[in-house]
């Protein structure tokens, strides 16, 4: 879609920034679009495209762009701080903060996982890394615990790729299936579904002694593009419709993620081949705990008023078809339905831990439910 506006910024992003663009019309904030490095001139320069330039809702306004205030907030982006080619598997160490440690050297991760009886292994979502997951390790797991975390390609790279590169990654550090680790998986969003993919039909039974899936799309997500849910995520935020503010890196992650190409996200659709092949699986016999969560906008969105006003600001960012406007009609997350995250088999032996939690998609490693579930599932 060709640019309705387009605006230089002199100043340059630095490795790992994004900037936040937004307007108000009057009535609602809403995303515009991205912003990214150019050359012009010989000069480095950042460039604004705006997609989406709102009307102001005051009529009879002839400068349309003059009516509506455009913002542009600098959002920090986290890097690991490493050199490394997805997917990487490596040693996190979580310090203060969110501070986390990589190692990615083969040999030394190899003598760690050789001397360790336990450890865990975190598969990131959709958006963003691992590091937040690894951070929030310091509140339930013993310091000295190996962790091992999975950074992939997330919108370009199909599922089934990825799970095949998790289990190979796995093998070359010691862990092949049947080894004698006791090794727990935590998967998020995406994750989880990678993580299912693995146990399910790529022999990963043999792998993990538990899998704890938190918000995994089972039966699929209603976003359609990575570009549609970054807008309206990011409008829910800045209206203030969110029950809980977003951790910083996700919101980086969204900004990032506007027009790529989104091959994974169309395996997450409801009805897609992968989730019917995954509905249709085997019993793995591995001991699952799925997660979701609800509360996703807050408790006032439920009254009429505020239900029209969602439905209006759904309508306002060109989102306003039935399928949304179901979806945000039921217990969800933002990004996936209560009755998607906990659709897996229960006849399955173990038959598997369903638990919805009072938090959103973003908040499942900052929320104290979501803490207390993980301290005590992977005590």
């Amino acid at each position: 879609m060709s640019a309705p506006l387009s605006l230089l910024i002199d100043t340059p992003l630095n490795p790992g920034e994004h900037v936040l663009a937004y307007g108000h019309d009057g009535e609602f904030y809403l995303p515009l679009g991205a912003v990214r490095n150019e050359q012009v001139g010989g000069a480095r320069k950042a460039r604004l495209d705006v997609q989406r330039l709102p009307l102001p809702t005051s009529l009879g306004s002839r400068d349309v762009v003059g009516s509506v205030r455009i913002y542009l907030q600098k959002v920090a982006g986290q890097p690991m701080g490493i050199p490394y080619t997805y997917p990487a598997l490596t040693l996190a160490q979580p310090g203060a903060g969110n501070a986390v440690q990589y190692e990615g050297g083969l040999a030394a991760i190899r003598q760690r996982v050789a001397a360790a009886k336990r450890l865990t292994l975190f598969v990131h979502g959709l958006t963003g890394d691992s590091r937040g997951m690894v951070a929030s390790s310091v509140h339930y797991l013993p310091p000295d615990e190996p962790v091992l975390a999975l950074d992939f390609e997330s919108i370009n790279t199909s599922v089934q790729d990825t799970a095949k590169a998790l289990k190979q990654r796995l093998e070359e550090i010691g862990l092949p299936p049947g080894h004698d680790k006791a090794l727990r998986v935590v998967g998020h969003s995406l994750g989880g579904v990678v993580v299912r993919w693995l146990i399910e039909q790529e022999g990963g039974d043999k792998l993990f002694q538990k899998a704890i899936l938190l918000g995994a799309p089972n039966a699929g997500t209603p976003w359609s593009t990575i570009q549609q849910y970054a807008t309206v995520g990011l409008g829910l935020l800045l209206n203030t419709m969110t029950a809980a503010a977003w951790p910083l890196r996700a919101l980086s992650f969204l900004l990032a993620a506007f027009e790529k190409v989104d091959v994974t996200l169309d395996q997450l659709q409801g009805g897609s081949d992968l989730l019917k092949s995954l509905s249709a699986s085997r019993d793995p016999h591995t001991p699952y705990t799925v997660v979701a969560g609800s509360t996703a906008l807050k408790k006032s969105m439920e009254k009429p008023d505020e239900k029209a006003r969602l439905g209006k600001f759904l309508t306002r960012l060109g989102y306003g078809g039935a399928n949304l406007v179901a979806f945000f009609g039921q217990p969800n997350d933002i990004a996936v339905s209560v009755a998607s995250a906990l659709a897996v088999n229960p006849a399955r032996d173990p038959a598997p831990g369903l638990v919805t939690l009072p938090c959103d998609h973003m908040t499942f490693f900052d929320s104290s439910a979501s803490l207390e579930l993980l301290a005590k599932e992977l005590q």
